[in-house]
């Protein structure tokens, strides 16, 4: 009985989320997880809702920032989306932010994928030549 209701619960936050989604000047619920709000997040940019995905990743870090494995999980995202764009001046940034976070901080203590990533994000920024 109380792993269905805990179900329900879970469908009717993933369903007001999705709704607040549909309208982009509609504030996010707090109290959210930081799971849920990276979840919604991957979700609008599947759908090509990219400002929308990046109001979450936002949240994600305005609400959970002071973990750093959350922090830079939703930086990346945020950079990711910001190529997809085409915004590359913007996502650089953030790129390099990620990278220079690694080193100050001991093996294991940070998410090791998102370095990897971050790497290969920028490799595929284009640099103007310089004369």
């Amino acid at each position: 009985m109380k792993n269905s209701i805990v179900k329900i619960c879970s469908f009717l936050l993933l369903l007001s989320l999705s709704l607040v989604a549909c309208s982009s000047n509609k504030e996010i619920p707090e109290g959210v997880s930081a799971k849920v709000l990276i979840q919604e997040g991957q979700n609008e940019y599947n759908r090509g809702r990219y400002n929308s995905a990046l109001r979450f990743y936002d949240a994600v870090i305005e609400r959970y920032g002071d973990d750093v494995s959350l922090y830079i999980e939703a930086t990346y995202e945020i950079a990711h989306i910001y190529l997809k764009k085409k915004k590359y001046d913007r996502a650089e940034p953030l790129l390099n932010e990620i990278l220079n976070m690694y080193p100050k901080h001991n093996p294991g203590e940070l998410p090791p994928a998102y370095e990897k990533l971050a790497k290969i994000c920028l490799e595929k920024i284009p640099h103007k030549e310089k004369n």
